[in-house]
């Protein structure tokens, strides 16, 4: 029987996107629906609102950071480390975040600041 073709330098006439690996059904997209249907009254609680400051680089959206960290709960991530990580290399993470790479500092804080909305949101999760 022979072995099946592969290549690591495989190129394709169109690049692939994010949306076409990750399946429909993926508990990721869940992740997505639930932060876009958030209330408006946790989103406040969660900065969604927050206008984003002119100076200095650029920042990262709210919903993104809470994305990942309520993905990075389901899967039983839980340290800013390891979530710097998952975003850099695992594929829903890569998705959730729209190819950002958040860096564990700028989750940390994020958590710090929103440590108890984060806390009744993954709660709402998982009712």
């Amino acid at each position: 029987m022979p072995y099946l073709e592969w290549r690591r330098e495989r190129s394709y006439l169109m690049p692939r996107s994010l949306d076409e690996v990750i399946a429909q059904d993926h508990p990721v997209r869940l992740v997505a629906e639930l932060l876009e249907a958030v209330p408006a009254e946790t989103q406040g609680e969660l900065g969604f609102d927050e206008p984003a400051n002119e100076l200095g680089r650029a920042a990262y959206p709210a919903e993104v950071l809470a994305a990942v960290w309520v993905y990075g709960f389901m899967r039983g991530i839980r340290s800013s480390r390891r979530l710097e990580e998952a975003c850099q290399e695992q594929l829903a993470f890569r998705w959730l975040c729209g190819e950002l790479q958040p860096d564990h500092n700028t989750l940390w804080r994020y958590w710090q600041r929103r440590r108890q909305a984060l806390r009744v949101l993954v709660k709402r999760t998982v009712r």
